[in-house]
């Protein structure tokens, strides 16, 4: 039976030594191991001997050390786990190791994940001490199509240089790394590439996105939080470079502060868009949404706190047959009257009433 090593959802951190031990003990003496795939014993059976490590398909190990006591979580479980699931690697097919405890320092290695070569999906975000060498390791694993780099402040890009082989990966996720506007066109060796997480990445400006446009397969991109106050920042001229991803669906650009209405006429070109994020984009104004007209796709636009917009920048979004969701939280502009006429045209508005 495949076996699935997530956190159990009863709140078992509490737990005392002496009732993991017990539940150890009564693990061994079972004949037919644990048949439920969120059981803490399980974990613990794994960590402490070879058990079931031939059936695990799914090691959720931060995650599932959490919910340890605290004595436990620092008696070497999350090496204990690894080194037994390396062991018998071949039925793994996702490994999440975000912030796994005892393990997010400097000494932290994926040294031994080259041998997990049918691994599909990785998470070690967090580990905010890693060097980016470590990623060597990852060359062999050819099959990974999503892979979770979030929040690793030391991978920059000379680490996305080393991910050209995995020529499979269609999600990366990069958001509160260090890479810089040569960092996206290294990617341009991943072919099947459909989700990219840019988020926090303060490094980015128009000449990075420019890196981005080789990436044909492109559905989802988050740039959100990218531009920073005094810093260097995206603008209009960097959208101009992702008007050509027809593929693109989905693209979050919270917090871009230096975006004003003329970016929307390139946005206005991508028709296949469903869903975009201007949260904090405080330039946009009632002619700008004017331009986001031709997306007959879209279903979903957050517009809070973009506050120069009116009840008139709501009119233009009435014309979007199929749009369903609008955020206007802080929107101070808007009326109730505005609100409402969309409501009636079947778009669910959040707040759905004015705050008095």
């Amino acid at each position: 039976m495949p076996i699935l090593l997530s956190p159990p959802t009863n709140g078992l951190a509490s737990l005392p030594d002496s009732a993991v031990d017990t539940i150890l003990q009564n693990l061994q003496e079972s004949p037919d191991g644990v048949p439920d795939c969120g059981a803490l014993a399980t974990l613990l059976a794994v960590a402490k001997e070879n058990t079931f490590q031939k059936n695990v398909v799914k090691c959720e190990l931060g995650k599932c050390l959490m919910s340890l006591p605290r004595t436990r979580r620092k008696a070497g479980w999350a090496e204990r786990v690894l080194q037994n699931l390396r062991a018998c690697p071949k039925m793994i097919r996702e490994l999440d190791l975000e912030r796994v405890p005892c393990m997010g320092d400097e000494n932290f290695t994926l040294e031994g994940l080259e041998h997990f070569i049918h691994l599909r999906k990785l998470n070690i975000s967090g580990h905010v001490y890693m060097r980016e060498t470590e990623l060597e390791h990852l060359k062999g694993l050819t099959n990974l199509t999503s892979l979770n780099l979030a929040y690793c402040s030391n991978i920059g890009d000379g680490g996305l240089g080393l991910l050209t082989h995995l020529r499979q990966l269609q999600s990366i996720v990069l958001k509160g790394t260090i890479i810089t506007d040569n960092g996206p066109a290294r990617l341009k060796e991943l072919p099947n590439l459909t989700s990219i997480n840019l988020h926090a990445c303060r490094r980015i400006t128009d000449a990075g996105l420019d890196g981005l446009k080789q990436l044909s397969k492109l559905t989802t991109v988050d740039l959100s939080c990218c531009s920073c106050e005094g810093g260097p920042e995206l603008t209009d001229d960097g959208l101009e470079h992702l008007k050509g991803l027809a593929n693109l669906t989905s693209i979050n650009l919270r917090k871009c502060c230096a975006i004003t209405d003329d970016g929307l006429v390139h946005l206005g070109d991508i028709s296949n868009m469903t869903f975009i994020n201007l949260g904090g984009c405080f330039r946009i104004t009632d002619d700008g949404l004017k331009h986001l007209t031709r997306l007959e796709n879209l279903t979903a636009i957050h517009l809070g706190r973009c506050n120069q917009i009116t009840d008139d920048g709501l009119n233009h979004l009435m014309r979007l047959e199929n749009l369903k969701d609008v955020r206007l939280l802080g929107c101070n502009r808007i009326t109730q009257d505005g609100i409402s006429r969309l409501q009636a045209n079947s778009v669910k508005v959040y707040p759905s009433e004015l705050q008095s």
